[in-house]
């Protein structure tokens, strides 16, 4: 007789029991914190030489997962009784191989790196606040940077506000199908583009806005995913 057919409770029964009390005590928020280094409370072995701790030993931050902080992973460790976290991340996005270095705007879709460096990104529009009708952006021929290598590419961006408040208008550049190809360490980066104002320009900016991860609340900062902001102001 198979065991899930059995009287009583059966080993199927017992399993999804388990299961939804494991899941109850995670939603309750009744995971213990873990015991003090040297505690009585934690397990030990027989002779009481050698003590049991909770390690998570293949964690990523947000150079691997998305916008995961190594803030963020020592918080939920801390919270649910881990001891020691070993951070994890994988080696090619540490050193950037294959990331892209430069791009000419010849394209939303198609333009891919140089050799070496990767797909196409897909550049997304994005829009936020009263933009009007006519506001837009497209990739043109000209005018275009005499600073680029590559001739003939640039973005053209058209934004107009309705009514009060601050109209935006930009562009996402999502290298999913690049490989996440600049996911990379802030530290020592330089950025540099060329701005070309256009005649009756009035009352606006460029802001080239950079995601970094995710980070719990701290002081009388809300937790959340932290992004830099670097706006241009001609004048």
């Amino acid at each position: 007789m198979c065991d899930d057919h059995a009287p009583g409770l059966s080993r199927r029964q017992v399993l999804h029991g388990a299961g939804a009390l494991a899941a109850a005590a995670v939603m309750l928020g009744r995971i213990p914190r873990r015991p003090a280094l040297r505690s009585p409370a934690r397990p030990a072995t027989l002779d009481g030489s050698l003590l049991a701790y909770s390690m998570a030993m293949h964690i990523h931050t947000s150079f691997s997962e998305q916008s995961g902080s190594m803030d963020s992973q020592f918080y939920q460790a801390a919270t649910n009784g881990v001891d020691v976290l070993w951070l994890t991340d994988h080696d090619h996005r540490m050193d950037g191989v294959n990331y892209r270095q430069t791009v000419h705007f010849t394209s939303l879709t198609g333009e891919k790196g140089a050799p070496g460096q990767g797909g196409a990104w897909q550049w997304q529009e994005s829009k936020s606040g009263p933009v009007s009708a006519n506001s837009a952006g497209k990739i043109v021929t000209t005018p275009c940077s005499p600073n680029d290598t590559v001739a003939g590419g640039a973005l053209s961006l058209t934004v107009q506000a309705t009514g009060a408040g601050t109209a935006k208008l930009g562009f996402y550049a999502n290298s999913q199908t690049a490989g996440w190809n600049y996911r990379d360490n802030l530290t020592g980066q330089s950025l540099s583009f060329d701005v070309m104002l256009k005649p009756g320009w009035v009352n606006g900016y460029l802001e080239l806005l950079i995601d970094t991860s995710y980070h719990e609340a701290s002081a009388d900062r809300p937790a959340g995913l932290y992004s830099l902001s670097y706006p241009d102001r001609p004048g």
